[in-house]
């Protein structure tokens, strides 16, 4: 066979990451919409299940288990009890922390979802979780992200001027 000729039988063509993880967010839309009595447009998504809707990579341990989704309950709303549903009670959460998925789910906002894994995973986990949250918000350009923008510069310039200060301090000394 002339190198220039394709192969009868091509290779498989690999799916990327990003097409891994859209495969992934609309296995976990599929699995909450598929909940008993419409539950799941009731719910509030959280933890790795709201990162993965939202296409955010989630590193799942191999004693997880797959079938449960998560899902938490606010300060003030019944628990959210469900065949299916591992609850998470989120007492910082507020009305202003859940945002409406595409499909019509609710789910926790990108940081508040991250933040209840802190006990689930190890600091290292956390931080890659966390990384990949902040490079989504970013390239999203979503508001969340330019306020937590602004907060960082807030406090990049706090941390400055107390610098300055200790630094001012010192030399008088």
């Amino acid at each position: 066979m002339n190198i220039t000729q394709r192969s009868p039988n091509p290779a498989p063509k690999t799916q990327g990451f990003h097409e891994q993880l859209q495969a992934r967010s609309i296995a976990a839309q599929q699995q909450c919409l598929s909940l008993p009595n419409n539950a799941g447009t009731q719910l509030i998504f959280a933890a790795a299940t709201s990162l993965e809707l939202q296409c955010i990579p989630v590193l799942r341990h191999p004693d997880e288990t797959l079938n449960l989704l998560d899902a938490t309950s606010l300060p003030g709303m019944p628990r959210a009890r469900c065949m299916g549903i591992r609850e998470h009670r989120w007492h910082i959460g507020t009305q202003e922390s859940v945002i409406r998925h595409r499909s019509g789910l609710r789910t926790l906002d990108p940081l508040h979802s991250w933040a209840q894994l802190a006990t689930q995973r190890t600091l290292e986990e956390l931080i890659i979780i966390g990384d990949a949250v902040a490079t989504t918000l970013a390239k999203n350009n979503t508001p969340l992200s330019k306020e937590l923008t602004q907060q960082l510069r807030a406090t990049q310039a706090e941390l400055q001027s107390q610098t300055a200060q200790h630094r001012f301090q010192f030399n008088l000394q």
